[in-house]
């Protein structure tokens, strides 16, 4: 029961930091980089804070769904879909993104894939911006 009375405040402020962070990034940090360096400079900033922004994805959501099992197997379960879809994103999706970007300057094939992959990256973001959401929402 001790347990239970420290593991849901951590859990609710884990979750919270999450949810903030994806937000944060998303329309924040990403659209001020843009829209204050120029496109190349700002590619090459943005490219390299990827990899932390996804580690940082995968490890609060990995850590949170630990506690959250504890408390709620559902909102666990949304939580550790959080993470697989974090490293999915980092170890494959990312990987694709920069190698389709790198032909993509002289290759009009790799330039649409690029489009395509970054189009499923701001997808599979904005479902786990949701189901963080949903978590922080169940503890209301």
């Amino acid at each position: 029961m001790k347990l239970i009375i420290v593991i849901e405040p951590f859990a609710l402020i884990m979750t919270a930091c999450l949810f903030g962070g994806m937000i944060f990034y998303s329309i924040g940090f990403a659209p001020l980089i843009f829209h204050s360096l120029q496109k190349k400079e700002a590619g090459i900033i943005i490219r390299s804070a990827f990899p932390w922004h996804y580690l940082f994805i995968i490890i609060v959501s990995f850590i949170t769904s630990i506690a959250l099992f504890l408390l709620d197997s559902s909102s666990a379960f949304f939580m550790a879909g959080i993470t697989t879809v974090g490293v999915y994103s980092r170890q494959v999706l990312m990987r694709k993104m920069n190698a389709s970007r790198d032909l993509g300057i002289s290759c009009a094939k790799a330039h649409r894939r690029f489009d395509i992959l970054h189009t499923v990256a701001i997808t599979l973001n904005g479902v786990q911006i949701v189901a963080a959401g949903y978590i922080l929402v169940q503890f209301l």
